[in-house]
């Protein structure tokens, strides 16, 4: 601290960009904002790039002076201008919600390439979405996937999980479902012990009257995925991203996606010995649920070459950080659910075509079928699936003949 404020009080504006950050977050200071702005703008009065950037944020933000949306433009233009990546990214980011500049996509787009040039990886997949959506430039999922692709390279897991998603849709890529499972794992902490869990066909009994939700609603759960999360949570504003010493917070927790058909949607039908499930769509039941139990909470608070990380959330930057993570973590279970879905088609189709076949012989149905197969119209190649449970149905088929002498054969059905 002693060193920063000398070199600070001399005018070296790097200095002064840094003092400014830990006034900003308390670290091995009183907090003050008002001083971080002071601070930053005497770096930024002598043209350091960052910190113009960092005073822009603070106007963005209103934090410690007045919210002013122009003058966060200002000052982000004045640094993009000297080539800084992050006031590139900003500065698109403005241009996108029109935020205290008129609404242009195709200014956002030439500043995400700006800076995406420059190997940001927030540019990169902003400007992929660009391209994906055609705002602001010729719509191409080639391109989108890319800056995707670029942005994925660099571990963003945001990039990582469109990625995955242009797999398995088939978007400027060739379809794979590997593919995507491979991004789709990228862009997570797997466990190791992690895997499918088919419902247990044992919870029924043999006076079980139908097929119906355990819920009692039109829910039936056929498989559900235990996995581990991580997710992490910047104490900044998440819609700039500022890429500068800031506070984060981590939480890892266990999270069990289950999957379930509607029961009335369900279609079937006969083909030779084979009855056909066509289900519509396999959803994902919500809230997903988590073991609260596995909760691990953690953050870290970085500045220049200073760390402090613990579970203690006494820091206000901490407090904020978990507030938001708390706020938006239903949000990215739900998403990370529908992205693990591709991997638990499989098991879902044996968990369905199990329990009605459990279910069938429990309650002494007449079982006219050998195989089940199940149809997911929802998956991307409408695979069918087929499992045998009842080899010794025959059908029309003669089952076996049996030499019964005289010429005679006795045919057994």
């Amino acid at each position: 601290m002693s060193w920063y404020r000398r070199a600070a009080d001399q005018g070296d504006a790097d200095a002064q960009a840094s003092l400014g950050v830990m006034y900003q977050n308390g670290i091995s200071i009183q907090k003050s904002n008002e001083q971080a702005v002071s601070w930053f703008r005497k770096s930024a009065d002598q043209g350091n790039a960052s910190g113009q950037n960092l005073l822009g944020v603070m106007y963005f933000m209103g934090t410690g002076v007045e919210k002013d949306d122009k003058q966060a433009v200002i000052w982000f233009r004045k640094s993009a201008d000297q080539a800084n990546s992050q006031a590139q990214l900003n500065l698109g980011v403005m241009y996108k919600n029109g935020t205290g500049v008129d609404k242009s996509d195709e200014q956002a787009v030439s500043w995400f390439r700006k800076s995406a040039d420059q190997g940001n990886s927030d540019a990169q997949l902003n400007l992929g979405a660009m391209y994906q959506y055609g705002d602001g430039v010729e719509k191409s999922n080639e391109q989108a996937v890319s800056w995707y692709r670029k942005s994925a390279d660099q571990d963003n897991r945001d990039a990582q999980v469109s990625l995955g998603v242009m797999y398995q849709n088939g978007d400027g890529v060739e379809q794979s479902n590997d593919n995507a499972l491979f991004w789709y794992q990228k862009s997570t902490v797997i466990n190791s012990k992690s895997n499918v869990h088919l419902f247990d066909t044992h919870a029924y009994k043999p006076n079980f009257s139908g097929l119906s939700s355990l819920k009692g609603v039109d829910e039936y759960v056929i498989a559900t995925l235990t996995n581990k999360e991580n997710f992490q949570q910047e104490a900044f504003d998440t819609v700039l991203d500022v890429d500068v010493d800031h506070a984060w917070v981590d939480v890892s927790l266990e999270a069990h996606f289950k999957y379930h058909v509607a029961l009335s949607t369900l279609k079937y039908d006969m083909d030779e010995d084979t009855l056909v499930f066509t289900v519509p769509k396999l959803n994902l039941s919500l809230p997903v649920a988590t073991e609260s139990s596995t909760y691990k909470y953690r953050c870290k608070q970085k500045i220049g070459p200073l760390v402090k990380t613990g579970s203690s959330f006494e820091m206000p930057v901490c407090k904020r950080a978990q507030t938001k993570l708390i706020v938006e973590m239903s949000n990215d279970l739900q998403k990370k659910g529908e992205a693990w879905k591709v991997v638990s088609y499989e098991a879902a189709a044996k968990g369905l075509a199990d329990n009605f076949n459990a279910f069938a012989k429990n309650n002494d149905k007449e079982i006219f079928y050998k195989n089940i197969a199940v149809v997911f119209a929802d998956e991307h190649d409408q695979h069918r699936r087929v499992f045998n449970y009842n080899k010794n149905y025959c059908g029309k088929e003669l089952c076996k003949e049996v030499p019964f002498g005289n010429g005679q054969i006795l045919t057994v059905h």
